[in-house]
């Protein structure tokens, strides 16, 4: 296999998708932007709060709790779309509902 390059994405919601990386640093904790990420073939890449995370920028509307929304996810071969569950803003890990690792 080959590595996949994740370089962002898309979605009618908002009007941008970036990757960033949180970072705490001085005592200040914050996302910076990636200009993109690479996957090694195999290996899982999981994004998180506190982790690698893709950021929305100009919500049309407020995130409700419990609903999802559709995203295209870039990559930098392709792109695949994605159904997004929206959990809690305090939420650190997320929900197992319709999967299992």
């Amino acid at each position: 296999g080959k590595a996949a390059t994740l370089t962002g994405g898309t979605t009618g919601i908002a009007d941008g998708v970036t990757l960033v990386a949180f970072q705490s640093k001085d005592g200040t904790a914050g996302y910076v932007a990636l200009p993109d990420l690479t996957i090694a073939p195999g290996a899982e890449m999981v994004l998180q709060p506190e982790g690698v995370a893709l950021l929305l920028t100009g919500l049309d509307a407020p995130l409700v709790e419990d609903e999802s929304f559709g995203m295209e996810v870039e990559f930098a071969r392709g792109h695949a779309d994605v159904i997004v569950q929206i959990e809690a803003s305090n939420a650190t890990r997320h929900s197992h509902a319709g999967h299992a690792h």
